[in-house]
């Protein structure tokens, strides 16, 4: 699937979904930046296989301001990590103005300059300037993936595309894992409803795997498209975010079956779905605060609908 369509089913999974507050707040001291209007910030990472022709690695940013500031009155973005010293400086007129919402404004994904890597561990500093030239600023670490702590490695890796150099690997902490499809089919089914039932096979023994080789993998969902790639909607999530409780998406069984009524679209014809992926959230280290948030989602490969 192309770069651009993929793109867009990212941004669409991170305004579906709840996010995990990434910065921490900031402090009082006295350096000339005025904080009144940045509040928060979220942070997402996302591992992305070869076949959306997209980098490995990616983040996705949000920070929320007040609903004082309207987006016409902001300059640009600043976002720095002091431990790897990347820092990207993104004008206004480079966000998509779809983006702007009331009290937020979601970046675009963030490439790293190595596709297989991406800076974690240090300090985060999110700055946003106004037209007038007044700036807001936020500050902090990221969370450790699997945990509360704040990051120790300096880089997130994609363990599937790419092994650190020997020489520092100990900076590198890996990404929640891809899905392995090998051994999965789906198959389309005629049924009642007129909209029709997609089933997996050999699921479950492969997410059994799955889950015992990440720990940290909470909550999973698919992504359908037709034959050509184009996106058609997305299933109902294993778990519900609020409890954790189960959506009926995996059966006793431990395969997959849904109809379109656990779709985004009720009235979807099944039939027209030829393509899936799996797609898996982290969250087990925040199960006992918050059941829906994660900050780390992986893309499975394409898998055929038969």
């Amino acid at each position: 699937m192309k770069r651009n369509a993929m793109g867009w089913v990212m941004l669409l999974t991170a305004g579906l979904l709840a996010l995990v507050a990434g910065c921490g707040s900031p402090d009082n001291s006295s350096d000339g930046l005025d904080r009144r209007f940045i509040t928060s910030a979220t942070y997402l990472y996302e591992n992305v296989p070869s076949d959306t022709g997209s980098d490995a690695v990616r983040m996705y940013f949000i920070p929320s301001y007040s609903s004082t500031i309207a987006s016409t009155d902001i300059d640009r973005i600043n976002i720095s990590n002091d431990g790897s010293g990347a820092t990207w400086n993104i004008p206004a007129t480079a966000i998509d103005p779809s983006a702007f919402g009331t009290g937020t404004v979601s970046l675009p994904l963030i490439n790293s300059a190595n596709p297989h890597a991406f800076p974690v561990g240090g300090t985060w500093t999110v700055r946003m300037r106004l037209k007038n030239g007044e700036v807001s600023a936020l500050w902090g670490p990221f969370h450790e993936p699997g945990t509360l702590n704040a990051a120790t490695h300096r880089y997130l890796y994609a363990a599937e595309d790419w092994t650190p150099p020997t020489a520092n690997q100990s900076d590198y902490v890996p990404l929640l894992g891809r899905f392995p499809t090998t051994g999965v089919s789906f198959t389309y089914s005629t049924d009642t409803s007129g909209t029709g039932t997609i089933t997996s096979s050999g699921f479950a023994a492969a997410n059994a795997a799955f889950l015992a080789a990440q720990p940290t993998a909470y909550n999973f969902y698919c992504l359908l498209y037709d034959a050509n790639g184009a996106y058609l909607g997305v299933s109902s999530l294993q778990y519900k975010k609020a409890d954790h409780t189960s959506t009926g998406l995996l059966g006793t069984d431990g395969e997959i079956s849904f109809a379109a009524a656990m779709t985004s679209n009720a009235s979807l014809d099944l039939s027209t779905v030829k393509l899936l992926r799996i797609v898996y959230l982290d969250g087990a280290q925040f199960q006992a605060i918050n059941p829906g948030a994660y900050q780390m989602v992986s893309y499975s490969n394409l898998v055929q609908v038969q």
